[in-house]
């Protein structure tokens, strides 16, 4: 759809673009976003200033192919336009034939609404994300795309679309293109494009940092919100011919599974442990506690559950009063002389190694010394001779 661009239509759009750049280089000019998607696939992104005019429908180079302006930096161009160092007047007196009409996208109120929320990425409004091969869309006859992922969002009463294409760094990327759906029929059209053969997926992690502004978080995706993406991805796969891939996920997501169930275990065959020496008024062993559990450290609620049925089994009532010291505070009491009874032998043995060094010291000076005064005899006897 052609647009008609007046000077005050033109006005109004470079108002709210010179306010869009200056919270870009206040706030999100140095905003890195870093995703591992369940897929496997690891995307770092970052906003650099010369795809700041194509996110915000600019073509800064339709003006210097009409020679209207003479540098290669695309934020330069934009920058003159927000400053109004380049007004309408300017331009059609510099080339009177330029169409100022071609100067924006015909989806520029689109772009300018939505570009703050572009270039906040986030995880927790993540509609979808499709890994996009330009390959695969021999059988959809669709017009190729020039993205290598698509970020979908979804926002209150639109959608988002974030294309992003590999840059020259491994795992770095930057976006291309960005688009915004007023309503989920609108998204439809899109997916309907681009979706057909291509790799779905999610963030599963992501990392936002801006150490200029002194601003870092980090954040994991709830299985809650797994859940919903997963019914999502399935939703999409079988309306739009989608393939999901959640490979990397489902795996992590197993392992901690079964790294739960075997610690479930452990802590079964501990509280049969406990249970049968309480019976047996045997006193319970913290080692074979730690074997039983496979780790270094017993965790603290385990511990003083121990501690009290050791103290109880041990406990000696006599009338209604309890004897001395508790079995767990003499025990950790000698667990503590152990320690020191171990550190004092470390100290010995560093004591002992520093001896034995003095000593081999001495040694060696005392044969110097020895060569010395056979060396000084030869010398003093030499030297009576000649008197």
């Amino acid at each position: 759809m052609s647009q008609i661009i007046s000077v005050s239509r033109y006005d109004e759009i470079i108002e709210k673009i010179n306010e869009l750049i200056k919270y870009y280089e206040k706030a999100l000019e140095n905003n890195k976003y870093s995703f591992r998607l369940a897929n496997g696939d690891n995307i770092n992104l970052t906003f650099p200033r010369n795809h700041i005019a194509h996110l915000l429908g600019v073509y800064t180079d339709k003006l210097k192919a009409a020679g209207i302006v003479n540098t290669s930096s695309s934020y330069d161009v934009l920058k003159k336009l927000a400053n109004s160092d380049l007004t309408f007047i300017g331009i059609k007196n510099t080339n009177k034939g330029f169409n100022i009409d071609s100067l924006f996208s015909e989806h520029i109120d689109h772009k300018i609404q939505i570009f703050n929320e572009i270039l906040k990425v986030r995880s927790d409004d993540i509609y979808c994300i499709i890994k996009y091969c330009s390959d695969r869309t021999y059988t959809t006859g669709e017009e190729k795309e020039n993205s290598d992922y698509f970020i979908i969002r979804k926002h209150d009463k639109y959608y988002s679309v974030l294309g992003i294409v590999k840059s020259d760094k491994i795992n770095d990327y930057v976006p291309v293109t960005s688009r915004m759906y007023d309503n989920y029929e609108e998204l439809k059209e899109f997916l309907t494009k681009v979706a057909k053969n291509q790799e779905i997926t999610y963030p599963v992690n992501f990392q936002i940092e801006n150490y200029e502004n002194g601003y870092y978080t980090k954040g994991f995706l709830k299985l809650e919100e797994k859940i919903e993406l997963n019914k999502i991805l399935k939703d999409i796969s079988d309306k739009f011919g989608s393939i999901p891939s959640t490979n990397r996920d489902f795996i992590a997501t197993i392992e901690r599974l079964l790294n739960n169930r075997q610690k479930s275990y452990n802590y079964n065959s501990i509280l049969s442990l406990i249970r049968d020496d309480i019976k047996q008024r045997n006193i319970i062993d913290i080692e074979e506690v730690k074997d039983l559990l496979d780790e270094d450290e017993i965790p603290n609620e385990l511990r003083l559950l121990i501690e009290t049925c050791n103290d109880f089994i041990c406990s000696n009532y006599s009338n209604n009063e309890i004897v001395g010291n508790s079995y767990s505070s003499i025990q950790n009491e000698n667990a503590n002389l152990k320690k020191e009874l171990e550190t004092l032998k470390q100290e010995l043995l560093k004591f002992k190694e520093e001896n034995n060094e003095l000593k081999e010291k001495s040694t060696t000076l005392e044969e110097d010394n020895n060569n010395y005064s056979r060396k000084l005899k030869v010398l003093t006897d030499a030297y009576k001779s000649i008197i």
